[in-house]
């Protein structure tokens, strides 16, 4: 009886010991968690570390790929047509127009890029925090996709209506060798864009740089072009204005509105 008296007591005093252990536990738990110290800071926002860009960036390099199916030799005539001082094409000229394949595809890597250089510029604001990304990549690739079908279509019906066919067709060639042109020259500065620049404003100012240069190689096309049939320069550069930079800007204002509108709602 002696001897199991000093079990039983014994068990019990092992028992209140290791109920005193796990309070004791439990207390410098808490104590630790209270001492664990400040949140740290959240990671600043990078291009190269969003999904979307990145697969926006791989979209492009199939349809330049595609585009090279036949080799460079398949889109350098773009590059050369676009800086190329004469207004006529001869015999003995490369001529891109029989390569519709290139054509589309480049033209849509333009799109593309185009797209993610908007995404670029606004994603420092507060909206992209809580947009669905996705859903806006997806809409600025829809807004330039319409500014350049809207261009050709006003381009195809003003010339129509001013001037003959020859020119027509041969300001419609122009017309998509520079969006194609602009998609071999996009890709490249997006990547830079994307990896190697940290710098927004650096960004900003560089793509801006070959917007214009675009631009005014695009006005140069249209005064050789064009120059013999107007009435003077001042016509021509109301037509470029007109049916050139109006609808930048229309489109301008509607991403405005798009970002301010369905973003800072949070309609994604």
């Amino acid at each position: 009886m002696k001897i199991m008296t000093s079990i039983d007591s014994l068990q019990a005093s092992a028992l209140s010991d290791s109920t005193e252990c796990g309070v004791q536990s439990v207390d410098t738990c808490v104590q630790v968690t209270d001492l664990a110290g400040m949140p740290g800071e959240p990671l600043p926002y990078k291009l190269e570390s969003d999904e979307v860009v990145v697969g926006a960036l791989f979209v492009c390099f199939i349809f330049l790929l595609l585009a090279l199916q036949r080799g460079a030799k398949s889109i350098l005539p773009y590059l050369k047509n676009a800086v190329s001082t004469r207004c006529r094409l001869t015999l003995f000229d490369e001529r891109t127009s029989s390569s519709s394949v290139s054509t589309v595809a480049l033209s849509i890597s333009a799109t593309l890029s185009s797209a993610i250089c908007l995404y670029h510029h606004y994603v420092a604001s507060l909206f992209m925090e809580q947009a669905n990304h996705v859903l806006v990549m997806a809409s600025y690739f829809m807004f330039f996709a319409l500014l350049i079908t809207g261009k050709s279509l006003l381009y195809k019906f003003v010339n129509w209506v001013f001037f003959e066919r020859e020119k027509n067709n041969q300001w419609k060639e122009v017309y998509w060798e520079f969006i194609a042109a602009s998609g071999i020259v996009l890709f490249p500065t997006v990547v830079y864009v994307t990896f190697l620049d940290s710098s927004l404003q650096i960004s900003d100012y560089l793509l801006l740089t070959i917007l214009v240069i675009f631009k005014i190689l695009l006005f140069y096309k249209l005064i050789r072009n064009f120059l013999t049939l107007f009435y003077g320069v001042s016509h021509l550069i109301l037509y470029f204005c007109t049916l050139e930079i109006l609808p930048d800007l229309i489109m301008w204002k509607w991403v405005e509105i798009f970002n301010n509108v369905f973003l800072n709602y949070s309609l994604f």
